[in-house]
């Protein structure tokens, strides 16, 4: 396999998502020399991704490798100390000193599954514009079931049967809408709110066989957040669905980057544990 140091530049964000792609099913299979492998390649393109040493620390610790998997949940911290599930691991291993960590489990975790979910384009995290008051936000629980509708304003958030909380950004609003034409279906729940931006969990749940080779959220819709400062919070008048064109024109014609994983015959190799 060659490294992804030896990727041309262009070809970087796709080789990167796919790689991300592939750690997480190894670890889902439960195939940790691999994934401790696929880790270290993306560390060695980003020191700075705490996910990864995350990750490789899990791997790590499944491999009762300790020592080294606290070295990599002590980078993770060093890196973000806020970090909730490298505290919690390092915590575990420590107090263990070299015995392996009590209640240890190798079933896949809910953050582990919706890792592997966003990781191949099925799921994103995204903060609504033009939300409702921070009264009827702080009503909302986390991980609370909640309805998504098209509407002219872009993809409308409400809770189940109940009160408006916001849109998901245009940009995003019309690939959801247009991949709902083409067969999809998505669900929403709740994500924390916090310094006053409330964030939702989108993940489909159906996928067209029409769709079949498209994924729902390609890795470039992570970085559209950025520029959700220039969106006027509460003007609901410019951004009908039918009347920007945006990357939904024609979702026929997807960029590279945003066809799913599986469709590289060595992705899919690593994605079965055949590497």
């Amino acid at each position: 396999m060659g490294t992804l140091m030896q990727q041309p530049i262009k070809q970087m964000p796709t080789a990167i998502a796919h790689l991300k792609a592939a750690a997480v099913a190894h670890a889902l299979a439960g195939d940790w020399m691999d994934a401790v492998a696929v880790n270290r390649e993306l560390l060695a393109a980003d020191r700075s991704d705490v996910e990864a040493y995350n990750r490789l620390g899990k791997s790590l610790m499944e491999l009762d490798r300790n020592a080294e998997a606290i070295e990599a949940y002590r980078a993770a911290l060093k890196l973000n100390r806020h970090n909730r599930i490298a505290r919690r691991n390092l915590e575990r291993l420590e107090q263990a000193g070299g015995n392996s960590p009590a209640g240890r489990s190798s079933a896949p975790s809910a953050e582990m599954r919706r890792a592997m979910s966003a990781a191949r384009g099925a799921s994103i995290t995204t903060p609504l514009v033009r939300c409702a008051s921070s009264s009827v936000l702080a009503a909302v629980a986390k991980g609370e079931r909640l309805e998504l509708s098209p509407s002219a304003g872009g993809m409308r958030v409400t809770k189940v049967g109940g009160d408006y909380l916001g849109v998901i950004e245009p940009r995003l609003s019309r690939r959801i809408v247009k991949l709902i034409e083409g067969g999809n279906r998505y669900e929403a729940t709740s994500e924390a709110s916090t310094d006053g931006v409330f964030s939702v969990y989108v993940a489909e749940v159906y996928k067209s066989p029409g769709q079949a080779q498209i994924a729902s959220f390609p890795p470039r819709f992570g970085a559209s957040n950025a520029e959700l400062g220039n969106i006027d919070k509460y003007d609901f008048s410019g951004d009908d669905v039918d009347s920007r064109r945006g990357d939904l024109g024609d979702i026929d014609g997807e960029a590279d980057g945003d066809k799913l994983p599986a469709q590289d015959t060595h992705v899919r190799a690593m994605l079965s544990g055949r590497t």
